[in-house]
């Protein structure tokens, strides 16, 4: 009866560890350092990536999607970010980004909403008219004409 008892024991044993070593992260180190040698064996050289695949700077450009896809030149685009930081500057962004998140909090099409998104569109006007003036001075003719361009609705 002993013995039967002890195997019964050490069957349960075997048969939660593996829960008791999930459940207590011990299997944690060895994915971290699976995911580290994952990534230093595949790192890849910005210069060997092709041209259609932005790199991570394109893809953290502060400008508006529809204006790098115009195909600004690297010139172009340094101005364009320079007039974005000289008009909105972080105050303005961060004012900007506190009403967007008062504005998800509420209910779309109720009238809160529909006065909060209006005070937002009058008190950024100025500041978005002040962008296209200084766009409409670095983008080219064609350029202008696609990103000012309006949509068909």
């Amino acid at each position: 009866m002993k013995r039967k008892f002890n195997r019964l024991a050490m069957m349960i044993i075997f048969m939660s560890l593996p829960f008791l070593t999930i459940q207590c992260d011990g299997s944690k180190e060895e994915a971290d350092v699976n995911v580290s040698e994952v990534e230093s064996e595949t790192v890849v050289k910005p210069e060997a990536l092709p041209a259609t695949q932005p790199n991570k700077t394109q893809a953290k450009s502060m400008l508006p999607k529809k204006l790098l896809d115009l195909g600004i030149t690297d010139e172009q685009k340094a101005l364009c970010e320079a007039a974005y930081q000289e008009i909105f500057t972080p105050d303005i962004l961060a004012q900007r980004k506190e009403m967007n998140k008062q504005l998800k909090g509420l209910e779309e099409n109720s009238e809160q909403y529909l006065n909060l998104k209006k005070e937002i569109n009058e008190k950024f006007k100025p500041h978005y008219a002040q962008f296209r003036v200084k766009l409409k001075e670095i983008l080219t003719p064609e350029q202008q004409i696609k990103y000012f361009a309006k949509k068909g609705k």
